[in-house]
């Protein structure tokens, strides 16, 4: 049975922190008997680096003249203990002497690492479900050149074997297999340059072009094949960022996604992706012309879950998850506009120094 809360007091002679009394609880807690009051921790066996952590954490409670709090984890029983200590003053013994409450909180530390476990594991397959909408695609974009290349290759054979042939022709067909392997590198730089990183990629300063250059890569052959027109204005901005360029790159493609979705059945098959410089600050904005988002599903756009897509369609993760990511870069990222046939996402950030 686990015995959740206990109190006592300790006194901090020179030779080490003293165990004066404990209830009940802390005796059952502790695994000690009443034999053990009036004896120094040392002597019942706790280890030098447990004692002095506790001796510096009553000597805090002291100088800040208040309550503290603290927390502990016993790595032997892997268990997870909250203490509140407070002065109490000197003793008759002549010195200081502390009060303490335990609570044991090895459950709701548990629950908590399982909910950033969870967390984790849902923003990856997040990610995964944004490259996975795209992997479809990204197979036509890649599988459409390689037949491009193998029909001229063909061509470019029988040309060989003919007795009458014209290196003008030979060179067009050369320059054509070497525009679709141009292709084929675009589209798999950009992949690669999205599904990188990880939790413990770095902070790196990068220019913002760049990001959305790259990311874009992904993008265009699949957007194009269904007759959407993607626009990239601003390209010429040199504003950097500090960032982790990979989950800035996930947080576009997702808004890609979601203009893509936004726009395929509408009449107005048209994106415009928009770098905008304002002094301190460089933007973002991602503005489709598809249907608009109603007033009810503005309101949720960014909770967890909320889809409107089909069942099967979304996970209703990607834009929390992207607010998320704009959180921890101390980035913004809003609703900018929301009319019927127009919806435009702005993703804006702070610039970093050029030095």
């Amino acid at each position: 049975m686990s015995i959740s809360f206990s109190m006592g007091i300790v006194e901090l002679p020179p030779e080490g922190l003293r165990l004066i009394y404990t209830n009940p609880a802390g005796l059952i807690q502790m695994e000690l008997t009443q034999e053990a009051f009036g004896k120094l921790f040392r002597e019942l066996n706790y280890t030098d680096q447990f004692i002095t952590q506790w001796e510096n954490n009553y000597r805090a409670t002291k100088v800040a003249g208040k309550t503290m709090h603290f927390e502990d984890h016993t790595y032997e029983t892997d268990q997870y203990f909250a203490t509140e200590a407070s002065y109490l003053g000197v003793g008759e013994s002549g010195h200081d002497r502390y009060c303490f409450i335990v609570k044991d909180i090895t459950e709701r530390k548990k629950t908590e690492e399982n909910r950033i476990k969870e967390t984790l594991a849902i923003s990856q397959m997040s990610k995964m479900s944004s490259l996975g909408e795209m992997a479809a695609g990204i197979t036509h974009e890649i599988y459409n050149p390689l037949c491009i290349i193998r029909g001229f290759a063909d061509l470019l054979k029988k040309r060989l074997s003919a007795p009458d042939v014209n290196p003008t022709a030979l060179i067009l067909f050369a320059e054509e297999i070497k525009a679709n392997c141009n292709r084929i590198t675009s589209i798999t730089e950009g992949l690669c340059y999205i599904s990188g990183g990880g939790p413990m990629e770095s902070t790196a300063k990068v220019h913002v072009r760049t990001i959305v250059e790259q990311t874009i890569k992904v993008c265009r052959e699949r957007f194009a094949k269904s007759d959407i027109s993607i626009t990239l204005n601003g390209l010429d901005s040199e504003a950097l960022i500090d960032c982790k360029q990979t989950q800035i790159s996930q947080v576009i493609l997702n808004l890609l996604n979601n203009a893509y979705d936004a726009v395929l059945e509408s009449g107005n098959k048209f994106i415009s992706v928009t770098i905008i410089e304002e002094e301190t600050e460089v933007a973002i904005k991602v503005l489709d012309f598809g249907h608009g988002i109603s007033e009810r599903v503005k309101e949720k756009i960014f909770d967890p879950f909320f889809t409107t897509k089909p069942v099967g369609k979304g996970s209703g993760l990607g834009l929390s998850i992207c607010k998320g990511i704009a959180d921890n870069h101390n980035a913004k990222l809003f609703l900018s506009q929301n009319a019927p046939g127009r919806t435009e996402f702005t993703f804006a950030f702070k610039q970093a120094s050029t030095s």
